[in-house]
């Protein structure tokens, strides 16, 4: 996932997108095909198993994406699942990176929800949806991230569904990550033939992670981190437990430090900490003033 917060009415229609794609396909001089480099979304090199925290929280998701890389067994659906920032798009990439690394596995492919939508409007519009679906499934491995932002997207979905039974026909691996669980997806909007084909494959909820597993991924980053400076234990506790939203918060508040003091061979202590981000900080308790606020009014 970009895995932000995010609504599903915020989510253009297929017909707002259809002026773009017929766009797209007109600068290159009329009805043509589509083709997965329309599709496919770059890897991030920070995205693998190596800076993948694990705890009780997301151990079945971790031993699922393992699962997808063995070999000499048959290829199940397999289905990540859990609210936004708990690392369902890390676990993605990190399988496609893995996937990519042996290079007699065959192509992998990275698949956003707002891509797919895309594609399938481009393809539908310049009368080239085989072509569509020929190109995905050239890769043996294809991860479709955030499915639950399909929600509407009636003739998108239809394509994923004859993509998902093509590649599992013919033994490619297919990964697929959302917010809801097989059971949730029907009554929010997506296929239930949709729904069912991720219920009869391997499911793997990602739950929050706790205040250690939030601090073992802080280290982590740092041991990767290409910065000059490096972060004092005391710091890195703070904003394991300060910044408790989600793992992609706790992961943004240790990156503006890096940008504050990357270039510096120094040692940033809590106090260098805090100062950095203060404004972070007011911004979250504003945010949760405003919350609490809007649940008191409803319980009165």
């Amino acid at each position: 996932a970009q895995e932000e917060q995010r609504v599903v009415s915020q989510v253009p229609t297929e017909a707002a997108q259809s002026s773009t794609a017929s766009a797209v396909v007109a600068a290159r001089g009329g009805k043509g095909s589509a083709t997965f480099e329309d599709l496919a979304t770059p890897l991030d090199p920070r995205r693998t198993f190596g800076v993948f925290a694990v705890d009780g929280s997301n151990r079945i998701a971790w031993a699922a994406a393992h699962e997808a890389l063995a070999e000499g067994r048959p290829k199940e659906l397999i289905y990540f699942y859990g609210p936004s920032g708990v690392g369902k798009t890390h676990l993605l990439q990190s399988i496609a990176h893995e996937w990519s690394r042996n290079g007699q596995r065959g192509s992998a492919g990275y698949v956003t929800y707002n891509n797919l939508i895309n594609a399938c409007v481009s393809a539908v519009w310049s009368n080239s949806t085989p072509a569509l679906h020929k190109a995905i499934l050239n890769n043996e491995f294809i991860a479709f991230d955030d499915i639950h932002f399909l929600s509407g997207k009636n003739r998108t979905q239809e394509e994923l569904l004859i993509v998902i039974d093509a590649a599992l026909d013919s033994g490619k691996q297919v990964v697929i990550a959302g917010e809801l669980p097989p059971a949730k997806l029907a009554e929010a909007g997506i296929n239930q033939r949709i729904a069912d084909r991720l219920a009869g494959g391997i499911c793997a909820p990602i739950h929050p992670g706790d205040e250690p597993l939030r601090l073992s991924v802080l280290k982590k980053r740092v041991e990767q981190s290409p910065a000059a400076c490096s972060v004092s234990d005391e710091a890195l506790e703070f904003i394991a437990r300060t910044f408790t939203q989600s793992t992609r918060e706790t992961i943004g508040a240790l990156n503006q430090l890096l940008l504050m003091y990357g270039a510096e061979e120094t040692v940033v202590d809590l106090e260098e900490a805090k100062a950095v981000l203060k404004s972070r900080l007011e911004d979250r308790r504003r945010v949760a003033t405003i919350d609490d606020a809007i649940a008191a009014g409803a319980e009165a």
